[in-house]
Parts: C-alpha cells; structure tokens; sequence
C-alpha cells in the first residue's frame, strides 16, 4: 500500500524521484544486484514506474549506511530492534554537498523478516515544510533466488 503526497510539489518530488504511485495491495517486484565495488543495487518495480537507489559504505561502528538515488545521498542510521532493522535518516547530499535540515528528507523506516521468511517493510518519507512524500508499507515473499515480490497465496 502507497500513499501519496496531498501538494504539487510533493507529487513533482515523487515523481522526480520514481516513488511508488498511491494505490491497495499494489504489485511490485525487487531485485537486489550486488556490485563489484561492493555496494548493493535496489530496483523496486511499481506498475507505471521503477525506482533505482544503490546501498553503500556501511560502517559497522557508527551504524550507517547511505542509500543513493542519483544525484542525491540520504545517510541512514540503522538499529537492530527486538523485531526489525529500524532506519532513520540523518543528513542529505545533493551532488556531494550537504544539505540543510529543512531540505533534508525525513523517514523512520522499518524492516523485518518473520518466520515464514516474509520481509515486511514500513517506509515513511516526508520533507519540511512540504509533508509527506510517500508512504509505502507491504510485504515481499523470496522468488527464484532473484529477488522478492508479493506472496500472492494469502
């Protein structure tokens, strides 16, 4: 499930940055690449649109990790909960320079495996001064070894 901005210009960030469309029970498909240098490569594939963002410099100390769609870096803390992989933004970059914080997104995200081996995921994302961007909640079932997609069975 995906909700939506209520302003232009959160629907021109949106759509600037390829989020998913506001919609129930939306299919969608995504397929994790590693990469030679390292980093991991995120395709999320939404009816009408597919967005691209790459994971990378990890650092076990501080607990950080950046997710990079295009031109633009969010540097992501991560905490390991009882339950879920908690992340919460905390600085942004566009084009190496480091934004200001009404210009920086907002999210506390949350990730979590259960036991049947379903990841369900909770991503809110809103800015300053503007709202909410997108918010988009589901759950994804492994296939073919290749990536995850929604368990259709239940």
């Amino acid at each position: 499930d995906a909700t939506g901005p209520d302003n232009w210009i959160g629907r021109a960030i949106a759509f600037l940055f390829r989020l998913p469309p506001p919609g129930k029970n939306l299919p969608v498909r995504v397929e994790m690449r590693s990469e030679t240098d390292g980093s991991e490569t995120w395709t999320r594939i939404y009816p009408g649109v597919t967005m691209h963002s790459n994971l990378r410099n990890p650092d076990l100390v501080t607990q950080q990790i950046d997710e990079v769609f295009g031109p633009v870096a969010i540097r992501l803390a991560w905490k390991v909960a009882a339950d879920s992989l908690e992340l919460k933004t905390l600085r942004a970059r566009l084009f190496g320079i480091l934004l200001p914080k009404f210009l920086t997104p907002r999210s506390d995200a949350r990730e979590s495996v259960d036991a049947n081996g379903t990841f369900h995921f909770d991503v809110p994302i809103a800015l300053p001064l503007i709202g909410s961007i997108v918010h988009y909640r589901g759950w994804l079932k492994a296939v073919d070894g290749k990536g995850f997609a929604p368990n259709l069975s239940t």
